[in-house]
């Protein structure tokens, strides 16, 4: 008899990491892109540190775009793992920024104080 069919076998724990998407990974990836269409012959490494750099010297308003796709990336990924996405910290520019409906009623009371 083949007794190996017999014994149970031992669930498979799997750990689940949590996926850290940064402003940077999305930048890196979007670049990385482009440089290797220039550099083809550069290393990886290489090609790395000169982004790295390059995001260092960005200015703030620069990154805000990544900021907003790094944060809808991980309000898609808490939405497919069925977690809320009120957890989620919004990118700091976001609370900064007036409401359309804000900057037409200042507009419009500028106006009238003429």
């Amino acid at each position: 008899m083949n007794t190996s069919s017999s014994i149970p076998k031992p669930n498979k724990i799997f750990i689940k990491k949590s996926i850290s998407i940064t402003p940077f990974h999305i930048y890196s990836k979007d670049e990385r892109k482009k440089f290797l269409k220039n550099h083809s012959k550069m290393s990886i490494r290489d090609i790395n540190k000169r982004l790295s750099e390059r995001w260092k010297k960005m200015s703030n308003r620069m990154k805000y775009k990544y900021e907003y796709r790094s944060y809808l990336a991980k309000k898609r990924l808490y939405k497919k793992q069925g977690k809320s996405s009120n957890q989620l910290k919004k990118p700091s520019f976001i609370k900064r920024m007036p409401s359309r409906k804000n900057k037409n009623q200042q507009l419009t009371n500028s106006f009238n104080s003429i």
